[in-house]
């Protein structure tokens, strides 16, 4: 199991154009160790998923906007 972290504030998608809807503040996602295909900006942030374990599908949230759980 992934170790948790938390969002730290809403994200939109005018903020993140990729997410089809808003991320709450409060939501738990979880790191993903799957590959992402170069699908990530890793200077700007990580992916992340909603799966405990890690897995697919996994999108991009900022680091502005995570903290660990």
């Amino acid at each position: 199991m992934s170790k948790p972290l938390r969002v730290t504030r809403d994200v939109t998608p005018e903020e993140c154009n990729w997410l089809d809807g808003t991320v709450a503040e409060g939501t738990t996602v979880y790191p993903c160790y799957k590959p992402t295909y170069g699908c990530i900006n890793g200077l700007e942030g990580r992916a992340v998923t909603l799966d405990p374990d890690g897995g697919y599908p996994f999108f991009q949230m900022p680091y502005s906007a995570l903290e660990e759980a």
